[in-house]
């Protein structure tokens, strides 16, 4: 069951329709889906999925990895990544009983919050030292400057120690001179939190470790050499950070959304996976809160130049995987 249903999940949030001319490469997603299919040799969202549920118990910490773009075009980041992680965070906590953790950039606080509230999630800010609520998201600091950001990594996972490290448009440290680049090569390592230490030391821990992505550049495209030769600016900005596991969407939120799906496919809960209403509400809520298109840096209630059209229709589209893939058994009278 969950075979199929990932297989048909993995193309659902691999279909590409970047704009016909521009600097953003097109036919690159299939491409890179393909070889890490083919590493994988079954459906990236089962194959994450199944790691997670038999990883993840309840009450257990889990910790994700997001926030990208900065000032000048990104004051407060841009909208890719936030609404995924929430989408993922609504579905291990109601779905697992996890208690999630949620590193961002200090600039993206005020969209990520917006973000999981939307999502129906409580969260708090690691720094205000409230008490949780019940379920609530807890939202840190992931500093820029290298040394804070080691100190940051080994005390998180000392403090949580997660069973969990995903990363969803995170972007990673490049393989070519080890700068924090976007997906055309551009250089963000001085804005950025740098996850590559962060990373390799939960592998190192044993900890299970996700990377969810689309541009060749974000934490878990460490794990495909391909890049390099798929995308055009791949020789600069490839990822040179490795997780235990990889998905290849078209747009990294799409991935988030595709994992939620997933969770509630295998925990057989439909409800804890992101609808066409949530993630609308999520999407008006960054960019009300300052978050901005990955494409156009403008607040469009769009994500990464995809309208919000094709946003609902996705969440619709997983809304029905998962009610299809969950009805029970029956026999069609008319075949």
């Amino acid at each position: 069951m969950a075979v199929i249903a990932g297989d048909n999940i993995d193309k659902l949030c691999s279909l590409e329709f970047r704009p016909g001319e521009s600097n953003i490469p097109r036919g690159i997603v299939s491409r890179m889906y393909d070889a890490a299919r083919a590493r994988n040799g079954a459906p990236l969202s089962s194959t994450i999925g199944t790691a997670i549920v038999e990883r993840v118990a309840s009450g257990d910490r889990v910790l994700i990895l997001t926030g990208a773009g900065s000032p000048p075009f990104f004051p407060r980041a841009e909208i890719d990544g936030l609404p995924g992680a929430a989408a993922i965070a609504r579905a291990l906590t109601l779905g697992l009983g996890a208690q999630v953790h949620i590193a961002v950039e200090s600039r993206a606080f005020e969209p990520m919050l917006a973000a999981l509230r939307a999502a129906e999630l409580n969260a708090v800010l690691a720094s205000d030292g409230l008490e949780l609520p019940p379920g609530a998201v807890v939202v840190h600091d992931s500093p820029i400057d290298p040394a804070e950001g080691r100190a940051f990594s080994d005390a998180i996972l000392d403090e949580l120690s997660p069973s969990l490290v995903l990363g969803i448009e995170k972007l990673s440290e490049s393989r070519s001179d080890g700068r924090v680049r976007g997906a055309t090569g551009w250089d963000w390592h001085d804005t950025h939190f740098k996850p590559q230490y962060l990373v390799e030391t939960a592998r190192a821990r044993g900890i299970l470790t996700v990377g969810i992505g689309d541009g060749g550049n974000e934490v878990g495209y460490g794990s495909l050499p391909e890049v390099e030769e798929i995308v055009p600016s791949g020789h600069i900005s490839a990822a040179a950070t490795a997780t235990d596991h990889l998905w290849v969407a078209s747009v990294s939120d799409w991935g988030g959304y595709g994992l939620a799906a997933m969770l509630a496919i295998l925990l057989k809960r439909p409800s804890i996976a992101s609808n066409a209403r949530i993630v609308e509400r999520m999407l008006d809520a960054v960019v009300l809160a300052g978050a901005v298109d990955g494409l156009y840096a403008r607040p469009i209630t769009g994500d990464d130049g995809y309208p919000l059209e094709m946003q609902t229709a996705l969440a619709t589209m997983l809304e029905v995987a998962i009610s299809q893939t969950l009805l029970p058994p029956f026999v069609s009278p008319g075949h």
